[in-house]
């Protein structure tokens, strides 16, 4: 079985397109990751270089950086209060502070707390220096340090994507029941992943090489940390991924070897399996993956399948012809189906996957685009679905994605997005009102007995009539 991954094919290799665009701390760009090196004038941004006027250094035995270089490549605004204050702000979030002053007022979601720094910050060459650490904490950034370049810096933020389907709101609501430590484990069957990245490492759980029964990991492209980075950046630190390699270094795997995976997933404690694969095969193959896959469903494991990138009908693709997996189609910012992506009947959702910025085989971050992307995003939707209902099963998590999906074409399921983008975000606004619902049946199945008690209605109605 010939593998193509998920994004771009070309030659029966699957490559992916690198769409570098330009990003300013100018422009409305937000950025998702950013590499500094102390001593360094210049940052990183989403894999593009970019100039600062100043570079990160250490004082006072501690990493400070120029607030007023970095973060607007986070997205955040940079402005005064009516003390004179800095103030640093993004949606949900303000942090004031001042130079020569620990206290920090810290207001999120119209919360206000007051905090203080580790160090002062101070001004420097117009520039207002502040401790990194204590500035990642109150804006929710993750900081890394790379053990074999000490003085490189990776700080992570939630990606516009990951927004883009609720993962934000999501958080929130996870962090305030006290549901965020909730462990659940996604594998990724694919190609192997690079378990050494400073921001995946201390997410890898139970690797495994399906076809030689090693637990020997290393990934011969970047595909499958591309894959793992989308879903480590769209969910909590409990969220474990277990790669799990099936793919030769000629892009080849077999239908044996992949349930294989499978069955090693589900036995070693994985609730989500996201298979960013997409093969033409033979109908014995296609019989072996789609009862692998059913049975890992049956087990109570939710499957996530990419559509695949050849731009035409599910159909004749494993695994997104399985009607178990939950199949995902990709789209753009703009929320269009992207062209390649395919399409057909067993799709249910799409999500984005068009220059999506992710983690790199090299332990950079750049951009990529397939349905390989979108599939993570949904795989980490369900992976947060879990954690908020560890009783979940895999047909009330497909079921709430279908329901709170953004159909952005004519109302009703099609071939292109299925039920829609997902999107997380009125899933938690109606959990905090405390409306219930019935997620144990599909909206097709709700429709069904809707109308056979409207049919009822209506019959009794006739028969008073005719009385």
């Amino acid at each position: 079985m010939k593998l193509r991954y998920c994004s771009v094919i070309i030659a029966s290799i699957v490559l992916l397109f690198f769409n570098a665009g330009a990003l300013s701390a100018d422009s409305n760009a937000s950025s998702t990751f950013l590499e500094l090196t102390l001593g360094v004038p210049r940052i990183k941004a989403d894999g593009e270089w970019k100039p600062v006027r100043a570079a990160p250094y250490l004082h006072q035995g501690e990493a400070v950086i120029p607030l007023h270089d970095i973060a607007p490549y986070m997205g955040y605004i940079m402005g005064k209060d009516q003390a004179g204050r800095t103030r640093v702000s993004k949606t949900g979030c303000t942090v004031t502070l001042d130079a020569g002053s620990k206290n920090v007022d810290q207001e999120k979601n119209g919360s206000l707390q007051k905090a203080a720094m580790s160090i002062e910050p101070f001004e420097q060459d117009g520039q207002l220096w502040v401790p990194l650490r204590s500035i990642a904490e109150f804006l929710d950034w993750q900081v890394f340090w790379t053990a074999d370049q000490p003085d490189k810096i990776i700080i992570s933020t939630l990606s516009p994507d990951a927004e883009r389907i609720g993962a934000d709101s999501m958080i929130k609501y996870l962090n305030e029941t006290g549901r965020i430590e909730n462990p659940v484990t996604v594998a990724v069957i694919d190609n192997g992943v690079n378990m050494e990245h400073p921001f995946l490492k201390d997410r890898m759980i139970s690797p495994y090489d399906a076809a030689s029964g090693s637990s020997r990991m290393e990934d011969y492209n970047g595909h499958g940390t591309q894959v793992a980075g989308v879903i480590a950046n769209s969910t909590p630190a409990a969220v474990k991924i277990m790669p799990i390699r099936v793919v030769d270094p000629n892009g080849n795997y077999t239908a044996e070897n992949l349930v294989r995976a499978i069955q090693y997933a589900v036995e070693h404690g994985a609730t989500v399996i996201n298979l960013s694969l997409s093969s033409s095969s033979s109908d014995h193959e296609k019989q072996v993956v789609l009862n692998g896959i059913d049975e890992a469903v049956r087990q109570g494991c939710t499957v996530v399948a990419a559509a695949g990138n050849n731009g035409r009908d599910v159909e004749n693709y494993l695994p997104a012809c399985s009607q178990s997996a939950v199949v995902v189609t990709a789209v753009d910012a703009s929320g269009n189906c992207w062209a390649q992506s395919n399409t057909g009947k067993t799709v249910d959702v799409s999500a984005p996957g068009v220059h999506v910025v992710t983690a790199e085989l090299n332990g950079g971050f750049g951009p990529h685009d397939g349905t390989s992307l979108a599939a993570p995003f949904v795989s980490a939707a369900c992976a947060m679905l879990q954690m908020d209902n560890p009783s979940v099963t895999p047909a009330e998590i497909e079921n709430i994605l279908i329901r709170y999906a953004n159909d952005p074409n004519k109302p009703g399921r099609d071939a292109s997005y299925g039920a829609g983008i997902i999107n997380l975000s009125q899933y938690v606004q109606n959990q905090r009102l405390g409306i219930a619902e019935d997620f144990k049946k599909s909206e097709k199945e709700k429709r069904a007995l809707l109308d056979v008690e409207i049919s009822k209605i209506l019959e009794q109605d006739l028969h008073e009539k005719n009385r």
